[in-house]
């Protein structure tokens, strides 16, 4: 009886001290388990926001790109022409802003094209268009720079510097000036007397140190 007493209650402590080491391992387990998701937790959310600033940052860098020309188009081209209307050029952007330049003269366009007329080493926006009157037909060509969103007249035949008064013929050509062949416009004004017409102020001018020069003879 007492043998049996004695195997029941080793039993019991057995059992009760295998009980509770269980426990106690588990308690532990539970709350490393939860320190483990918890710093997990931490570092995804620290390394989400990471990524959303490198995100911010990537977005804020493309919409600090410099806008480009997108299209330059005009009006009073040759199969639609408004003698009454001014001829605008028209500057569309890659951010879809505009420029619209009055030329202050009606005229038809012929076409566009790009050169460096003022040998800097970057092309400018060359307009060609064409313009009657009783003194006669002249050539035109307009000069545009554009920087950025910026557009900058660079050369205007119907108000040109020198000839405030006149409307410029020019036809593009090339100089010679310190040994370098460079870009320059031939240009001349109509002058009517009576029913003659003449040339007079015939030049050859070329772009150097922000203005136009003439060529010396």
């Amino acid at each position: 009886m007492k043998k049996r007493v004695l195997v029941f209650l080793c039993a019991g402590m057995i059992l009760s001290g295998c009980s509770s080491f269980n426990l106690d391992s588990i308690d532990n387990y539970d709350k490393e388990n939860d320190e483990a998701i918890e710093d997990s937790y931490n570092k995804n959310t620290s390394s989400g926001n990471d990524s959303n600033s490198q995100n911010a940052t990537s977005s804020n860098n493309d919409s600090s790109e410099v806008s480009k020309v997108a299209d330059v188009s005009w009006n009073n081209d040759q199969t639609d022409f408004d003698g009454s209307v001014a001829t605008t050029v028209t500057f569309l952007f890659t951010d879809k802003t505009e420029k619209i330049i009055d030329t202050k003269l009606s005229f038809r366009v012929e076409k566009s094209s790009m050169l460096d007329i003022d040998n800097d080493g970057e092309d400018e926006y060359l307009i060609y268009g064409n313009f009657n009157n009783t003194a006669g037909e002249y050539s035109l060509i307009y000069v545009y720079k554009v920087e950025g969103n910026n557009v900058t007249t660079l050369y205007s035949p119907s108000e040109f510097e020198m000839f405030p008064d006149d409307v410029v013929n020019t036809t593009l050509t090339t100089t010679t000036v310190s040994g370098k062949t460079i870009n320059a416009f031939d240009i001349y004004t109509l002058e009517k007397n009576g029913g003659e017409v003449r040339e007079q102020n015939n030049s050859t001018i070329y772009y150097e140190n922000g203005q136009w020069n003439k060529v010396e003879e």
